[in-house]
């Protein structure tokens, strides 16, 4: 038999170009001290928005502090009219529940002295529905 020639593959004429073994990465985002730095910025921001809204916040307290003040007086008032009124009524309904009894004396003193005791809850609702007793006591509180 006759030998066969082998082709070998060679390199190209000049050679092989040189390999690209280095990483390549296309740049990802800011780097590590700019993002520190805008984070430091972003805190600096948030604290100061917050120091401003309690600053704020206390103003509004102290202007709701004082309005309340203001008005204390007029329902103070209010307060003390709507009492009055009550006993004025307690006083009309005794004179009348009590008139067959001999020696009773409407609107007499419970306490032995003359200054001014503000009735209590039930003092001042005892001839009215026990809804109403009920309502001022507790208020918006409701056993279901």
């Amino acid at each position: 038999m006759a030998a066969s020639k082998v082709k070998q593959d060679m390199p190209p004429p000049g050679g092989y170009g040189p390999i690209d073994y280095k990483r390549n990465l296309p740049k990802r985002g800011f780097s590590g001290y700019s993002m520190f730095g805008i984070g430091i910025a972003v805190m600096v921001f948030g604290y100061y928005k917050v120091f401003t809204w309690n600053r704020q916040r206390r103003l509004f307290c102290i202007e709701e502090l004082e309005t309340r003040i203001a008005l204390l007086p007029l329902l103070q008032a209010e307060q003390d009219r709507r009492t009055l009124r009550m006993l004025r009524e307690n006083l009309e309904e005794e004179a009348i529940i009590m008139k067959d009894v001999p020696g009773w004396k409407v609107g007499e003193k419970v306490y032995h002295t003359e200054r001014w005791i503000t009735p209590s809850v039930d003092e001042l609702f005892n001839l009215r529905p026990r809804e109403e007793l009920l309502e001022k006591k507790f208020g918006f509180m409701s056993y279901l």
